[in-house]
């Protein structure tokens, strides 16, 4: 509520540029093999939990995003107050 709804879309749409690489990284691990042979599902659950939170973080960023850009989500900035010895 502190920043104006336009830093907030950059700050959002940086946040989920990130996301987007993490999902293509935690993608490539998924699909990583040992020695030639794929690698046990079991070994890679946390990878796969992992995934799936960015992906559902991204999900709501967009969701957030486009209230934003839509004027359904908005608000008005409290001014900054003076601080004082």
């Amino acid at each position: 509520m502190l920043l104006p709804p336009q830093t907030t879309i950059g700050l959002f749409e940086e946040r989920r540029d990130h996301l987007t690489q993490r999902i293509t990284e935690l993608d490539a691990e998924l699909a990583s093999e040992y020695e030639g042979a794929p690698i046990p599902r079991v070994v890679l659950l946390e990878t796969e939990y992992g995934r799936a939170l960015a992906e559902a973080e991204s999900r709501w960023i967009t969701a957030v995003l486009d209230d934003l850009r839509s004027g359904a989500l908005t608000w008005e900035t409290v001014p900054e107050q003076g601080v004082t010895a």
